[in-house]
């Protein structure tokens, strides 16, 4: 018959020196499906270890070359990622629980085993073992994608007030590892942003938004402010009762710096850094409309500089260049920080 799709029997380690309980424990396990591989002493459970394709282990925690917790830490350093069951005498229960503390998956005590018990216990065993692998792959995975991306990661509890972050959240909040709570993040806002802040929490948790989404300016360790992009979303009970908000914290203090570049280029001339025609237009309008309504009077002061085309073709473009800067920074001095100069030439 061809071994082609033929169901291979999953094999278990029996580590067990006294013949009759070997015996029985054999007889059940092949009754239910296993292949036993026996071992009479820890040396020889090591051996069969080493040669890999075990699905569980049934361990007697005392054997002729070794007593206690010491046997059980010796198979599972051997083999960590494989289930692992200890046997012990009624006496000494407390070794089998211990076990369970350092890894074991269940323990048995020889006088109350029979062939049911060993089998649910089996199952119990490698049922908890693979959903235990799998939440350490879950583990894993969501550790790497936090480990990955460049966002930091926040939960706050509304229920008991506990507010948990990831690493890459406290190094874009510059918050040290030591402080807890949501004043570890609030305590840090530019005071001209906490309240608009507060509000988009507020308004989200009582369900008037569907997400959280807000940008704000966090105070770093070494007082420098810088921006940031939270968002969130709420976790909500049957009654639409918000419990729960997580979501994440991203630094936008580049994207920000780049959007004020660009628009103090587009309002600004590139030589002397006044104000341009645009925004000397928008601030005439401004002070237009201040004077319409109040009544105050403004004044507009057009200069021109005589003769400035000797200079470039005397000089040279450069010195007429140090020129235009010197005349701007005179003209800025000259003035009070409320008034306006600019630079309407190009």
């Amino acid at each position: 018959m061809s071994s082609v799709g033929r169901r291979l029997k999953p094999r278990i380690l029996l580590l067990e020196d006294r013949p009759e309980q070997a015996e029985r424990i054999v007889r059940w396990l092949e009754q239910d499906g296993w292949r036993v591989l026996h071992a009479t002493t820890l040396a020889q459970a090591l051996d069969l270890l080493a040669l890999g394709g075990l699905t569980a282990a049934l361990v007697d925690l005392c054997v002729p070359d070794s007593e206690g917790l010491s046997t059980f830490q010796a198979v599972h350093d051997a083999a960590p990622h494989l289930p692992v069951l200890v046997q012990s005498n009624l006496e000494a229960r407390g070794l089998g629980v211990e076990a369970v503390a350092k890894g074991a998956q269940d323990y048995l005590v020889k006088c109350e085993l029979d062939a049911d018990r060993l089998h649910r216990a089996l199952r119990y065993a490698l049922q908890r073992h693979a959903l235990e692998r799998e939440l350490a792959e879950s583990k894993l995975r969501l550790e790497l994608a936090m480990a990955g991306a460049r966002d930091g990661l926040w939960d706050w509890n509304l229920a008991d007030g506990g507010f948990h972050v990831s690493a890459r959240w406290r190094e874009v909040a510059g918050a040290p590892s030591d402080e807890e709570g949501i004043d570890t993040w609030l305590s840090r806002v530019h005071p001209a942003d906490l309240e608009a802040l507060r509000k988009e929490l507020h308004v989200h948790v009582d369900g008037g938004s569907p997400y959280f989404e807000h940008e704000h300016r966090l105070r770093s360790p070494s007082g420098q402010w810088s921006w940031v992009l939270a968002r969130g979303k709420a976790v909500r009970d049957d009654e639409g009762v918000a419990h729960r908000i997580a979501g994440s914290m991203t630094d936008i203090n580049e994207r920000k710096e780049a959007a004020s570049r660009v628009l103090h280029a587009a309002l600004h001339d590139a030589l002397t850094g006044l104000p341009n025609r645009a925004l000397f237009m928008d601030r005439l309008a401004l002070a237009m409309r201040r004077s319409h309504r109040s009544g105050r009077v403004y004044g507009v002061l057009f200069m021109d500089l005589d003769r400035f085309k000797v200079v470039n073709d005397s000089l040279g473009h450069r010195v007429g260049d140090d020129f235009l800067v010197v005349v701007a920074d005179r003209l800025q001095q000259a003035v009070r920080p409320a008034d306006t100069v600019a630079r309407l030439g190009g």
